[in-house]
């Protein structure tokens, strides 16, 4: 099968090489965000340690999942489970994901094989839009996705050693273009778990300042409410709407997923028709009953405008060194 004459639903891979940056917590609450509006949702858990998949309450980790449809040992409708919300499926993690290493490198095309699969498998029929969790580090499974993914979105936390990964991510994302994905776009950069600390502030101010308009406007404060909701088998945008990351999230679904809605997207040119678009209200705040999304930065009438694709490197200010970022963090 050509992959060039396949039709694929938008894929958006939710990657940091640095762990601990709420990426598997971005990609369910994202995931949720979408599947409220109406779009068929599949959230692919391609992180051995099975968070996302334990996210939704599905604990211990089915003996199905991930990377049987790899492989192609299970087709896809037989590893999909459903969740307590519609339109969302999720397609889990597994035990044989801490071997993929060992079992993809007799693949004769490695970096292709979750491609390949999705297209065999067409899955088109069973999402409108893919969200892949992918685990923190590059290896096969997380090179697997990037060359699966029509974007790919960066969730970072405003410290030093997450800014030094979050570089170190940029350009690895940029040499995949050249080697795997040539269309590879950068949905964007989310940072998270903000906060009132001093250092904090400054790094992310050093960030906005690199990365440019790339860092979204809105970020995801650090909510104890987000270790309940794991715990609940919730998104905490689901637990807590109201709260500081219950909030957050639904402010960025439209740009946090390249694959925005509005007819502009480079993704996503024609919605699928069976989304339910509901116009937001004129508050559109935390909570607001009128919206079935929650929370949104949009008023009626205003098309916003989706986050630009590139893969430009960071720019840097005069004078503005690693050695400078770094006293920056220990400030």
């Amino acid at each position: 099968m050509s992959l060039q004459k396949v039709v694929f639903p938008p894929i958006v891979a939710v990657f940091n090489h640095k762990g601990g940056v709420a990426k598997t917590t971005t990609a369910g609450n994202l995931a949720a965000c979408l599947a409220a509006l109406g779009y068929r949702v599949v959230l692919a858990d391609l992180d051995a340690q099975g968070n996302a998949t334990g996210s939704f309450g599905i604990l211990p980790l089915p003996p199905v999942g991930a990377m049987d449809v790899i492989t192609g040992r299970v087709p896809l409708d037989q590893a999909l489970l459903p969740t307590a919300f519609p339109g969302l499926s999720l397609l889990p993690a597994t035990t044989q994901l801490r071997t993929a290493e060992l079992e993809l490198a007799a693949h004769e095309r490695s970096h292709q094989a979750l491609r390949e699969a999705f297209a065999s498998q067409s899955i088109a029929d069973h999402a409108d839009i893919v969200i892949i969790d992918c685990p923190p580090s590059l290896g096969t499974i997380t090179g697997n996705a990037l060359a699966a993914a029509a974007a790919v979105l960066l969730p970072a936390r405003p410290d030093p050693y997450s800014h030094e990964g979050l570089v170190n991510t940029w350009h690895e994302i940029k040499r995949l273009r050249q080697t795997a994905n040539a269309s590879l776009n950068v949905a964007g950069i989310l940072l998270t778990m903000t906060g009132d600390d001093p250092t904090g502030g400054d790094v992310e101010r050093s960030m906005r300042a690199e990365f440019g308009d790339q860092v979204y406007a809105h970020s995801i404060e650090s909510d104890p409410k987000v270790t309940e909701a794991a715990q609940l088998g919730v998104p905490v945008a689901v637990l807590d709407p109201d709260g500081g990351a219950g909030a957050g999230y639904p402010r960025n679904w439209w740009r946090g997923c390249a694959a925005t809605p509005a007819t502009t997207s480079t993704l996503w040119p024609n919605p699928p028709p069976t989304a339910r678009r509901r116009t937001p209200c004129a508050t559109g705040g935390p909570g607001c009953p009128d919206c079935s999304a929650g929370p949104t930065s949009r008023r009626p009438g205003r098309r916003s405008k989706p986050p630009t694709p590139t893969v430009s490197p960071p720019r840097r200010r005069p004078g503005h060194s690693r050695k400078n970022r770094d006293s920056a963090g220990r400030r």
